[in-house]
């Protein structure tokens, strides 16, 4: 896929969610999209919906609770919500504590065995993305919407290639630089658009 085909690709997966989606009904297709646009294939076997973690209840007895998706072979862990939901607000759990979505997937990931232990915490609410970098676990997360996607989706390349380590200043330089070009491309298309 091209930068402009990326580009494009990331402003109509952002054009189509920019309004949220419900948790249940929509997380795999958001996912499934935003990896596509990404460039990954065969996401259907590239990401696990619902995968199985045993969880130590406040009764005293383990429980199988479900990550929303988990991607293996970049050890990221996805924990979805709502639209509705903002992604520092606690939520009652079926164990009784209450926990944001981040507090949630790292409970889940510290059940994992180690070797599955997720490298990065993502947690969504289909307008919200916000990237948690286990490497450095106390860090404020980076945070980006949806809506920006056209120009920022490099901030998402770790869910696809492997080479990408953290999201660093040479990214938010690269980022700044497609915001140029994707500006560019914009006035290009409304000049030259076929009437």
């Amino acid at each position: 896929m091209t930068e402009a085909e990326q580009r494009e690709a990331a402003r109509k997966f952002a054009d189509k969610w920019r309004h949220g989606g419900d948790e249940k009904q929509n997380c795999h297709l958001f996912w499934l999209e935003l990896l596509a646009m990404l460039g990954v294939e065969g996401t259907t076997e590239y990401i696990q919906f619902e995968k199985p973690v045993k969880l130590r209840e406040s009764d005293g007895k383990l429980h199988t609770r479900y990550i929303d998706a988990y991607i293996p072979e970049r050890h990221i862990l996805i924990e979805q919500k709502g639209s509705s939901h903002k992604l520092d607000e606690k939520e009652h759990q079926s164990g009784g504590d209450n926990l944001t979505p981040f507090e949630q997937g790292k409970r889940y990931n510290d059940n994992l065995p180690f070797d599955e232990r997720a490298r990065w915490i993502v947690t969504c609410n289909f307008t919200d993305i916000w990237i948690y970098d286990m490497q450095h676990p106390t860090s404020e997360p980076q945070k980006l919407q949806t809506i920006e996607l056209q120009t920022k989706y490099p901030f998402l390349n770790f869910f696809a290639q492997p080479e990408v380590k953290q999201l660093s200043h040479e990214m938010e330089i690269s980022i700044k630089a497609g915001d140029i070009v994707g500006k560019l491309y914009d006035a290009l298309i409304k000049q030259y658009k076929d009437p």
